[in-house]
C-alpha cells in the first residue's frame, strides 16, 4: 500500500496490485470543520477518478462526526458519480461502533447505493477483504 495523502483526520492509501483505494479516519475528528471535511472529499475524489481502482475500502471505525444531511448528499453526488464513472465495482464501509455515527455514515453511503457498484458494510477489516477477494498484507 502507499500513501497518497495524509493529515490528522484521514489516511489515503493505494495498491496498484490489488487495485484498491482506501480512506481511513483517524485522530480527533469529531469537531472536524465542513471546510476540512469538504478538502478531504474532494482529494478522494480527485484520486478516484485518476486511479481508477475496482474497489474501495472507507473505514469508519475511528470517525467520531456526524455527516450532517448536506454533507450527506454533498458526499454521495461527488464519490458516488466519481466512482460510477471510474469503473468501482465494489465499495466496502467498516462502520462505526457509535450509533448515531452509524446511521449518519449510513445514509451517506446509502445516497452512493443507487450508482453502478456494489456495496457492502462490516463490522471487521477481515470481513471486508474477504468480500472484496484480498489478501491482506500481500
Amino acid at each position: 500500500m502507499e500513501n497518497l495523502f495524509k493529515n490528522e483526520f484521514v489516511s489515503i492509501d493505494y495498491s496498484t496490485n490489488k487495485s484498491l483505494l482506501t480512506l481511513s479516519w483517524s485522530g480527533e475528528n469529531e469537531n472536524i470543520q465542513k471546510e476540512v471535511l469538504k478538502t478531504i472529499v474532494i482529494k478522494f475524489t480527485e484520486l478516484i477518478i485518476q486511479l481508477k481502482p475496482s474497489k474501495i475500502l472507507v473505514d469508519h471505525t475511528n470517525q467520531k462526526f456526524i455527516f450532517s444531511v448536506d454533507i450527506q448528499n454533498w458526499v454521495a453526488d461527488s464519490v458516488g458519480a466519481a466512482a460510477s464513472v471510474s469503473g468501482v465495482k465494489k465499495w466496502a464501509a467498516i462502520m462505526p461502533n457509535e450509533l448515531i455515527i452509524e446511521l449518519s455514515t449510513e445514509q451517506t453511503v446509502e445516497e452512493l447505493s443507487s450508482k453502478t457498484f456494489e456495496i457492502k458494510y462490516f463490522r471487521e477489516l477481515n470481513e471486508a477483504f474477504l468480500w472484496l477477494n484480498i489478501i491482506p498484507n500481500s
